[in-house]
């Protein structure tokens, strides 16, 4: 949320080219998702079990999630505060955590 407030040109500009991208392109690999997915997938290891195969699309849908909605109260929805944004965000884990097993230490 603080990265896209910061540098809501860059968060533009970079959402425009993905969208941009021909079917060749995999949004997935480009360095920003990676990193930030990449992160999310840890986070996800510590908290909850999740088959192999629903790992990469729960941390790429938080993402995406976070990036629109970031992107969205950026360009001045007033009605997007930044708590209210993060916690609906974090709805997604909630669900997570209510549906799946713990992740054991």
């Amino acid at each position: 949320m603080d990265f896209v407030a910061s540098y809501p040109a860059f968060v533009q500009l970079w959402m425009q080219e993905q969208l941009r991208a021909d079917d060749t392109s995999d949004f997935s690999t480009t360095t920003p998702h990676r990193q930030v997915t990449d992160v999310l997938l840890q986070v996800l290891e510590r908290l909850v079990r999740l088959d192999e195969a629903e790992k990469f699309p729960v941390a790429t849908t938080i993402f995406g999630a976070a990036l629109f909605t970031a992107r969205m109260r950026a360009t001045g929805r007033a009605d997007l505060a930044r708590d209210q944004v993060i916690s609906a965000v974090m709805l997604t884990v909630d669900g997570l955590l209510a549906t799946r097993p713990h992740a054991t230490s």
